[in-house]
C-alpha cells in the first residue's frame, strides 16, 4: 500500500501533537503563558522562511487568517479556563466529534465532492462509516462521562475546532504550498500574540512576571518549537487532500501515541486500549479507501 502524502503529514502532525502534550506533562507550563510562548516560537521559527518565500498576495488569505486567529485566541482562553472545571478527559472526548462534523460541513463549500460519493456509493459510504467510527473510538479513549453542562461551557472551543480545518483548507486554496504554511504560522502568530497581550494587559488573568520567569519561558519555547512542526505538518496536509476531515481523522492518532508511550513507561492513565486500536484501524482503513476513491 502506497501511503499518500496527506496521510504522512497527518501522521507527522499526530506525532508532534502527542509530543507537545507529553512535554506539557513534564514542564507543566501555565496554560495562557504556554499559548503566548508558543506563538512567540512560531514567529521566531518562521520569520526566515517568510523572508525567503514571501507572503501570499490574495487578500482573502489574510481575511480568513484574521478570522482564524480571533476564533482560536478566544477558544484557547475558554479552553484554559474550563479545563479545571470540566476536566481534560471530557474535552478530549468531545474533540473527535468535530472531525466528522467538519468533514460533512465541507460539502457545503465544495458540493462537487458529493458527486464522487454518489458515483462510488459503496466506497463513499464506507469512508463516512470509518470516519464516524474513528470519531467514536477517539471519543471513547478516555473513560469519563460527558454532561450537557460541560458542552455548554466549551461550545465555542468545539466550534473553533470544527471550523478550524475548514478555514485552513480555504487558506490552502488561496495560497501556494511554498508561501501559505509559513505565512499562516507567522501572521497568525503575530495576530494572536497581539490579542493575548491586550487581553492580559486589560483583564490581567495572570501576572506578567509569571510569563517571563525562566522556567516558564524555557518550557514554553521548547514546547512552542515542537508545536511549530505540528502546525506546519497539519497545514501542509490540506494542500494534498480535497476534504479537511481526512487530516483530522488521522491526527486522532496523537492520543493513541500518548497511550502507547504511557504504557511503555508503565504509567496508567485510564485510557481505553481497545478504543486506541480502533482509531489505528480506522486510520489504516481510511487511507486504503481513499486510495481507491477517485
Amino acid at each position: 500500500m502506497i501511503i499518500p502524502m496527506w496521510a504522512i503529514l497527518g501522521f507527522s502532525a499526530a506525532f508532534f501533537s502527542a509530543t507537545v502534550m507529553l512535554l506539557q506533562e513534564k514542564y507543566k507550563v501555565e496554560g495562557l503563558a504556554l499559548a503566548v510562548w508558543s506563538k512567540i516560537a512560531c514567529v521566531i521559527a518562521t520569520l526566515p522562511f517568510v523572508l525567503i518565500f514571501g507572503f501570499p498576495d490574495n487578500p482573502l488569505f489574510y481575511m480568513l487568517l484574521a478570522l482564524q486567529a480571533v476564533m482560536f485566541a478566544i477558544s484557547d482562553v475558554v479552553w484554559y479556563r474550563q479545563i479545571p472545571h470540566v476536566g481534560a478527559g471530557v474535552i478530549s472526548r468531545l474533540f473527535p466529534i468535530t472531525v466528522i462534523t467538519s468533514f460533512l460541513v465541507w460539502f457545503l463549500f465544495d458540493p462537487s465532492l458529493f458527486h464522487q460519493f454518489i458515483d462510488q456509493p459503496i466506497i463513499g459510504g464506507l469512508i463516512i462509516l470509518v470516519l464516524g467510527l474513528a470519531a467514536c473510538f477517539g471519543a471513547s479513549l478516555k473513560k469519563c462521562s460527558v454532561s450537557s453542562q460541560a458542552v455548554k461551557k466549551i461550545w465555542f472551543v468545539l466550534l473553533a475546532n470544527t471550523t478550524g480545518p475548514i478555514i485552513a483548507k480555504l487558506l490552502a486554496m488561496n495560497s501556494s504550498a511554498s508561501q501559505g504554511p509559513w505565512a499562516y504560522l507567522f501572521v497568525e502568530g503575530l495576530m494572536m500574540l497581539t490579542l493575548w497581550v491586550l487581553y492580559i494587559g486589560i483583564r490581567k488573568p495572570i501576572p506578567w512576571s509569571s510569563i517571563i520567569e525562566k522556567k516558564t519561558s524555557q518550557g514554553g519555547l521548547i514546547i512552542g518549537f515542537v508545536m511549530v512542526m505540528m502546525i506546519y505538518s497539519y497545514i501542509v496536509g490540506f494542500y494534498y487532500i480535497d476534504n479537511p476531515g481526512y487530516i483530522g481523522a488521522v491526527k486522532l492518532l496523537d492520543c493513541v501515541i500518548i497511550l502507547a508511550f504511557h504504557r511503555y513507561i508503565g504509567k496508567s492513565d485510564g485510557s481505553n486500549v481497545h478504543a486506541g486500536f480502533g482509531v489505528v484501524a480506522c486510520a489504516v482503513m481510511l487511507i486504503i479507501l481513499k486510495n481507491n476513491f477517485s
